[in-house]
């Protein structure tokens, strides 16, 4: 039985800083998704979210949100993204309504007051 050869693991390590930059190249060009990228880069989809978020956290590409017949995606753009004042215009934050009172039912479910007998009768 033979070994197996030894593995070199700095030659399964992805080339991060050739990659972004390529990734900011091509958002340079036009803005594109993910899956654009991953063709044209020759990568994973995974790769490329990975380093196209590592340039929206340094301030070099920002993202925006699109809604497609088959869900929603993201479209990533080169650049700051615009403050977050202009971009929610002039419909603010979003807020959830929260009800702290619930109207009152003066009824008893048929199936527990057959189980349990009416409300309010003690034996």
């Amino acid at each position: 039985m033979t070994r197996p050869l030894p593995v070199d693991r700095s030659q399964r390590r992805f080339p991060i800083e050739e990659l972004v930059g390529q990734i900011a190249d091509l958002l340079k060009t036009e803005p594109r998704t993910a899956y654009d990228l991953a063709r044209l880069t020759h990568y994973s989809v995974a790769t490329c979210r990975l380093r196209v978020a590592e340039l929206e956290r340094v301030g070099r590409a920002h993202r925006e949100r699109v809604n497609t017949p088959t869900g929603c995606q993201y479209v990533w753009h080169y650049g700051p993204s615009p403050s977050r004042g202009e971009a929610l215009g002039i419909f603010g934050i979003p807020q959830q309504s929260a009800y702290r009172v619930y109207p009152a039912i003066n009824r008893r479910d048929p199936l527990v007051a057959a189980l349990f007998g009416e409300a309010g009768v003690r034996p």
